[in-house]
């Protein structure tokens, strides 16, 4: 007890220490939401009033480690194709921020869009700082970029391509200081779908559960959304081609 009281103010700075990083931690760093959906796969198997010879060779199958139809549909949504038309089809491969003292913060909406006109070969990611100015340019600012733009005007900057600048009307500038991120189409959608996962919890059902990680909880959503439209439009055009070679056939 002597030598614990003799070291009793280190120890109160500790634990004082310690309250203060756990505070800081908490709040300036990133929090992540889990957002999930639920896709209900159809199966000619299920729902049959009698058991057919599809079904009773479907369920020689799974005993012999042939996988279901839910199984196959699951990786179907963990297929880097799907993944990555979602991410060309909302331009995930741009992320906006608006400056903060500690740390920048995503933009769901930002009062400026990045359209990529002619990437280069291999991008490299790039942050790139934005200011608006009072006569309705912007001042970018980056690595290899120092200048002032016009919207709608195309800036090249190395290592990333030739990009335009547009204006949300709708989103008016309310931050003195913004930011966006370019990487590759390659780089994004490696990161989302380490972000993401699918599951088949029950196999007497067939029903994916889809999870994604995201900072933005309604973009996370809208990436859901996106990658449940493009299965479906996969589905779509699969059972099409399948109609039209059984038609020419007959």
């Amino acid at each position: 007890w002597t030598k614990v009281s003799i070291k009793w103010p280190w120890l109160v700075f500790s634990v004082i220490a310690c309250l203060i990083l756990s505070f800081l931690y908490i709040r300036y760093n990133t929090p992540m939401y889990k957002v999930t959906a639920r896709v209900m796969v159809n199966d000619d198997k299920k729902g049959s009033g009698m058991m057919g010879a599809s079904e009773l060779l479907g369920d020689l199958g799974g005993l012999l480690g042939e996988k279901s139809t839910v199984d196959n549909e699951a990786e179907i949504f963990k297929t880097r194709l799907l993944m990555e038309q979602v991410v060309n089809d909302m331009n995930l491969n741009v992320t906006y921020f608006k400056k903060g003292r500690v740390r920048d913060v995503e933009l769901y909406k930002s009062p400026f869009k990045v359209l990529l006109l002619k990437p280069a070969d291999t991008i490299k990611k790039t942050v790139v700082e934005l200011k608006p100015l009072k006569d309705g340019r912007v001042a970018l600012n980056a690595n290899d970029l120092d200048t002032v733009v016009n919207f709608n005007r195309v800036v090249d900057l190395p290592k990333v391509g030739a990009f335009m600048l547009s204006k949300a009307e709708e989103i008016p500038f309310v931050y003195e200081d913004y930011s966006f991120v370019i990487s590759s189409v390659d780089e994004k959608v490696a990161s989302l779908m380490d972000d993401m996962s699918v599951e088949v919890a029950n196999k007497q059902i067939t029903i994916v559960d889809l999870s994604i990680n995201h900072s933005l909880p309604k973009r996370g959503e809208d990436i859901l959304n996106e990658i449940i439209k493009k299965y479906v439009e996969g589905n779509l055009k699969d059972k099409n081609e399948v109609a039209d070679s059984t038609i020419k056939f007959i």
